[in-house]
């Protein structure tokens, strides 16, 4: 759930496309609440190439201890040392949290500009989820801001915090990108910082995913690791998946990645569900493997890589490349590029209803992330187990024990309709999880006695409002 009460935005018009942007700019100093070596002065530096313009903050950040009124905090656009005339087309956060893994971050980012009368744009709320104690996130600025901006006369970026699951975390580095930079940056698929890996493997797939051809049961989209060309005896740190939206932006998604593992009897392994949100039409989504997953992956022997894809806001989107990090520096590195086009399709008919009655008032996307482990396994033909399992079928009949609907969709039984409904749902529907009597009643979504496919696309249809009510009609 958005924090809003965290939040003192006024809306203005902020570009020629008229943007709506919200923001107010605060002069209040960071350092007065849990902030500690707030940049004042410091030297910017030019990192690699031109156009890649780095500080290294070092800055300590309590949670509990921001305003409760303004939860921005303020970096010197002057501190980066951005020549004149550049445009500013991507802001990168590295932070990591002590004690803990980070979780989800909410919050945005904000500029001074040179447009009358705010001299303020401000990003659209945004969610990321970190499963790891490192990690960046990332502010893709479109054409129209970024030409705004305002890096002199005191011109201050800023990054709001409306709320953070680790309680401190440190801002380690900020990296910006501008329309000078000659390198590879994630406007056009991503950047190696050694800083945060070693060698860099890339494929371009340039791969084309309709979200509504994806199988209900499986939405998961594989590629071998063997096409990376990764060295021997290297280990797996982070991936990037690089994408951009067909029409508009790409919006919320919500997901996980998994990899074969040389670990029995399962042979697999899934990251947390997560969650994140880009404000653009291209950006990156990551995935940070810690070291006792990273130790287990399987990268020979025709071990994957996959990305599971729960939902997109995007009906169509594009996989433009694929970036692996490992422990190793660039030496053993090559680019593979593969130029084959997958194309997803599916048996299940999706239907919009074109009538409502009743108003949905409550949002349920904040607990995509809340029960899921990073050693959740995902099943495989190779799973052994000594709770029986019914055979697995497209279709589940419901338990013989009668039982009275409590809330349809609900499979969880914790009161609510979410995306981890349809997780176990669709578990359900393939046989890999028995349903009891309450859940497999809470489960026919559309009334027709039967638990299939058809109900997981259903309680899909409810989450993002296709349908206003369950059962559906």
């Amino acid at each position: 759930m958005k924090i809003k009460e965290f939040k003192n935005k006024a809306v203005a018009i902020v570009s020629a496309a008229a943007l709506a942007v919200s923001g107010f700019v605060c002069t209040t100093s960071a350092s007065a609440y849990g902030v500690d070596n707030a940049l004042e002065g410091a030297a910017g530096q030019v990192l690699g190439a031109a156009g890649l313009y780095t500080v290294s903050p070092n800055q300590t950040i309590v949670y509990s201890e921001l305003p409760a009124t303004d939860k921005m905090i303020g970096f010197s656009w002057a501190d980066f040392g951005i020549g004149a005339g550049e445009t500013i087309e991507k802001v990168e956060i590295n932070i990591s949290a002590i004690g803990s893994e980070i979780g989800k971050w909410q919050g945005a980012f904000g500029t001074s500009t040179s447009s009358a009368p705010e001299y303020w744009a401000q990003s659209a709320d945004m969610e990321q989820t970190i499963s790891g104690k490192s990690g960046s996130i990332t502010w893709e600025l479109d054409s129209s801001v970024g030409s705004i901006v305002q890096t002199q006369y005191g011109g201050e970026l800023k990054w709001g915090i409306w709320w953070i699951d680790c309680g401190t975390i440190v801002v380690d580095s900020i990296n910006v990108y501008t329309d000078a930079y000659t390198g590879d940056s994630g406007n056009n698929s991503n950047s190696g910082d050694s800083s945060t890996s070693g060698g860099g493997y890339k494929i371009t797939p340039n791969q084309t995913v309709v979200y509504s051809e994806l199988p209900a049961t499986d939405k998961m989209i594989g590629w071998e690791w063997a096409e990376f060309g990764i060295g021997a005896g290297e280990t797996i740190q982070k991936v990037d998946i690089n994408i951009s939206a067909i029409g508009s932006e790409i919006g919320k998604w919500q997901g996980a990645f998994g990899s074969s593992t040389s670990s029995a009897p399962e042979y697999w392994t899934q990251s947390k569900d997560m969650e994140q949100t880009i404000s653009g039409k291209s950006g990156t989504i990551s995935w940070e493997i810690d070291s006792a997953t990273a130790s287990i992956i399987q990268t020979q022997y025709g071990g994957e890589l996959k990305w599971g894809i729960w939902w997109i806001d995007c009906g169509t989107f594009v996989i433009d490349s694929i970036v692996v990090y490992t422990d190793k520096n660039g030496e053993g590195a090559t680019t593979t590029t593969t130029t084959t086009t997958t194309t997803t399709t599916t048996t299940t008919t999706t239907t919009t209803k074109t009538t409502t009655t009743t108003t949905k008032t409550t949002t349920t996307t904040t607990k995509t992330t809340t029960t899921t482990t990073s050693t959740t396994p995902k099943a495989t033909t190779t799973t052994t187990t000594t709770t029986p399992k019914p055979v697995t079928t497209t279709t589940t009949t419901k338990d013989d024990t009668p039982a009275t609907v409590s809330t349809y969709g609900d499979i969880n039984m914790d009161g609510d309709v979410s995306i981890l409904d349809v997780i176990l749902l669709n578990k359900g529907v393939i046989g890999k999880l028995n349903l009891n009597a309450q859940q497999m009643a809470n489960a026919d979504c559309d009334a027709n006695g039967t638990v299939d496919s058809s109900d997981v696309t259903a309680v899909m249809e409810y989450l993002v409002e296709l349908i206003e009510t369950l059962p559906k009609k």
